[in-house]
């Protein structure tokens, strides 16, 4: 499919449904992204390097609105498969955002705020597009985004989609940075003190670029170690690696990304990665060795990439969303993530006999409910 343009008024939209085409997108696309202060996960270039990855699972559907070959608008959108009781279902989410692959938090529409007109071309191409459901959630409660959702339910009938919350927390500008970690479970000036005791050798370590291979492979082998009693890990699906590879090489050469470790004894005990823009940083993806676990190593290496963000300037930090406990004994502000979910065509018929007694039958002799998975785009157009 070959990108599309649309005259809307004095506004053009165009479809850009290839990765190729979009590289003649990127310096303008990220002028729009710092002109209107859209999150550093919105980037071009991490853009780029999610749909590169994972070309097998979404292909690109991004709108962009040009006004004078300006472009004033853009919706980062992507279209991907699953099957849900054996019926294959269209969905166009978010990029970043697809069933079993390694997602990027916080992407939205990017948009001057209060361009109204530009809100409504995005959302009247999106209707005319062929999917399933519309599935853009889990943004920031910025303006953009939420005329955005107004706009859809002015059009479209909505889903209720569930709220997500992130955790947002303040990084003192002086002082012991130590006294801000003191909980019930965990205080870390003894907690190194005692180790120092013992004979333990801890070191902070800031992981250069070129040996961030090396550093994701330890990640991921800890991450699958952990999880393989409770539900198994995304990094079982090697792509997920090559991502986060790439994501965190490029935010590194970029000057935007940090990739922490600590070492005991001269052995990785846990894992930090993250993104950051003027004052505030993104913590990503954090990991830990459970053979270091009585010394709370997610602690320790929160501890020091905090102080290493506070070096740079970085006076908060967003943790994401989730509720593990770590998160919230850093203490923080909880902010509302929003979205707007829509169903049509198969899935609304899905929805409208799912709870019905002939489909609760089926499932309990059948097992019909199981057959939710990733389709590859690949396989499915052979």
């Amino acid at each position: 499919m070959n990108s599309a343009a649309y005259k809307v008024g004095f506004l053009k939209a165009i479809i850009v449904s290839s990765v190729d085409e979009l590289m003649d997108y990127g310096d303008r696309w990220d002028i729009l992204r710092e002109d209107s202060r859209a999150n550093i996960h919105c980037s071009y270039l991490l853009t780029k390097i999610w749909l590169n990855t994972y070309d097998h699972y979404a292909q690109p559907r991004i709108i962009f609105v040009e006004d004078k070959g300006k472009i004033i608008g853009i919706a980062p959108l992507s279209t991907y498969r699953i099957k849900v009781y054996g019926i294959p279902i269209k969905i166009l989410s978010l990029i970043g955002d697809a069933y079993g692959i390694l997602g990027m938090p916080f992407i939205s529409i990017i948009c001057y705020p209060g361009r109204q007109d530009v809100l409504e071309t995005i959302v009247r191409q999106i209707k005319q597009m062929d999917w399933d459901t519309l599935k853009t959630i889990d943004m920031e409660s910025i303006e953009p985004n939420n005329q955005y959702i107004a706009q859809v339910r002015s059009v479209m009938r909505t889903a209720k989609v569930t709220s997500n919350k992130h955790l947002i927390a303040e990084i003192p500008g002086s002082g012991d940075l130590a006294k801000s970690f003191n909980t019930s479970r965990i205080n870390i000036n003894p907690m190194l003190r005692k180790m120092k005791k013992e004979g333990h050798d801890v070191n902070f370590r800031k992981i250069p670029s070129d040996d961030i291979d090396r550093a994701i492979d330890i990640y991921a082998n800890q991450h699958i170690k952990r999880w393989s009693s409770k539900g198994g890990s995304f990094f079982t699906n090697p792509d997920n690696v090559v991502f986060l590879k790439g994501f965190t090489k490029a935010a590194n050469d970029g000057g935007f990304g940090y990739a922490h470790e600590v070492l005991i004894d001269g052995e990785v005990a846990a894992q930090n990665f993250g993104l950051f823009k003027e004052d505030t940083a993104y913590n990503f993806r954090m990991g830990i060795n459970d053979e270091f676990k009585k010394y709370s190593p997610g602690w320790m290496v929160l501890y020091y990439s905090i102080s290493s963000l506070r070096d740079i300037g970085i006076r908060h930090i967003t943790l994401g969303k989730g509720k593990e406990q770590l998160k919230s004994d850093l203490g923080g502000a909880e902010s509302n993530l929003v979205g707007v979910r829509v169903d049509r065509r198969k899935v609304s018929f899905l929805t409208s006999i799912a709870g019905s007694r002939p489909m609760q039958w089926l499932d309990s002799k059948y097992n019909i409910k199981k057959g939710f998975s990733l389709m590859d785009l690949g396989k499915e157009s052979e």
